[in-house]
């Protein structure tokens, strides 16, 4: 969103008095995403001669403690609302950059609030960025300066094809969000949509670039890209299209899957996502084994290949749940569970006894696919056991299995 702001409210959005204002508040006053009435008049007090622009400096406020929250947060660094919501995590950010190490100029489409910005300057002789909104810019450059980041050019302008002339490497991360903060899904609606900014890259001979976009958005993937699916922790966090001239060499499938734990990278996979039918479905006995694949695994459409490397068939062909008779091994990319009783349909009374008989900790979770079931209205009602030792950790699992629904009771193994 562009946004008509003053000299001097520019200004003061690159500063380091509102920095510290911003520390003050989230590190000191417990100021969590949205102020307080009387932080609200404190804030007012430290800005007199910018009264009517004080939502715009709210708003940064609250996007930067929003930031914390995210673990999106550095030292030096300010954020929008929409930019704490559309920003990498600094660690994802300095993988990105990775790609374009030593590379002489990298041209920034969308640079937002500068994360991947300063990721870059890192390993590159110069990015020029581009970002449109005044707001957003003036937060940028003065979290680059900051930040010790020289060897960046910042232009608020927005994107045209010239944007990307007579450059050899693009990093983009184009807007998509609507003016009023609403997420969109379709990549034809991102600013710049995503067949504009692919066009331009192509025409313009761009040797290397990548473009972010959502992981579960609407994206025909443009000829001769590749995907990369991010995923850190248990969520699957970003989708990459990796665009080369000549394209990326192929190993097998053109989707990659990469997981980030705890600040580190366990694992790559390459993924299948065109077999053409998922494994036969099976039935869930106990003693059997549930592994449930990575987010990350889900969001590119790998389960099918992903069951077939464990010999593991689906619970149902819609659901990513897959069972096998033997444990499999451990990996970062799925989690397991011990089947310990079944029952068909989604039974209280059933659930009752079977969490007295068991002794289920309080600590049990319910889990669910395919069920518009309020997991923690269940909990409520289970007379989970508070007072025993938890000597292992157990999880309810409630899915779709053809046009009905089956409660498995499980034994978390990792």
């Amino acid at each position: 969103m562009q946004q008509q702001c003053s000299a001097d409210l520019l200004e003061y959005l690159k500063s380091d008095e509102l920095y510290r204002l911003a520390t003050t508040l989230i590190f000191e006053q417990g100021m969590g995403d949205r102020l307080l009435p009387a932080q609200v008049e404190y804030v007012r007090r430290q800005i007199p001669s910018l009264l009517t622009a004080s939502t715009l400096v709210v708003d940064v406020l609250t996007g930067t403690s929003k930031a914390n929250r995210l673990g999106k947060w550095r030292p030096g660094w300010l954020f929008t609302s929409a930019g704490a919501e559309q920003a990498t995590h600094p660690v994802i950010a300095a993988y990105h950059a990775s790609h374009f190490r030593d590379v002489h100029t990298v041209t920034e489409v969308c640079a937002g609030c500068g994360v991947d910005t300063a990721a870059l300057a890192d390993v590159a002789g110069q990015v020029v960025c581009y970002e449109q909104d005044p707001v957003t810019a003036a937060v940028l450059t003065g979290n680059l300066a900051r930040n010790k980041c020289t060897n960046v050019v910042v232009n608020n302008e927005a994107f045209t094809a010239a944007t990307v002339i007579a450059t050899k490497a693009v990093w983009a991360d184009p807007s998509r969000r609507k003016a009023h903060g609403q997420r969109l899904r379709d990549a034809t609606l991102y600013q710049p949509p995503l067949e504009v900014l692919y066009s331009a890259i192509v025409s313009c001979k761009v040797e290397f670039a990548g473009i972010k976009v959502g992981p579960g958005d609407r994206v025909s993937r443009p000829v001769g890209a590749t995907s990369e699916y991010i995923g850190w922790k248990r969520e699957c966090r970003e989708h990459i299209l990796w665009i080369a001239r000549p394209p990326l060499q192929q190993t097998g499938s053109p989707t990659k899957i990469t997981l980030f734990k705890d600040g580190a990278t366990p694992g790559v996979i390459q993924a299948g996502t065109d077999l053409p039918a998922p494994p036969e479905c099976g039935n869930v006995q106990p003693g059997m084994y549930i592994i449930e694949p990575h987010a990350a695994i889900i969001a590119a459409g790998a389960v099918n290949d992903y069951f077939t490397r464990y010999s593991a068939m689906p619970v149902d062909k819609m659901i990513a749940y897959g069972i096998t008779n033997t444990k499999p091994p451990s990996s970062p990319f799925h989690s397991t569970y011990k089947v310990v009783a079944i029952s068909p349909g989604i039974r209280t009374s059933w659930l009752c006894r079977q969490v007295r008989t068991l002794e289920l900790p309080s600590t049990t979770t319910i889990k669910k696919r395919g069920w518009n079931g309020n997991p923690v209205e269940l909990h409520k009602k289970l007379p989970f056991q508070t007072d025993v030792p938890v000597n292992s950790e157990y999880a309810i699992v409630i899915t779709r299995k053809g046009h009905d629904h089956i409660t498995i009771i499980c034994e978390v193994v990792e």
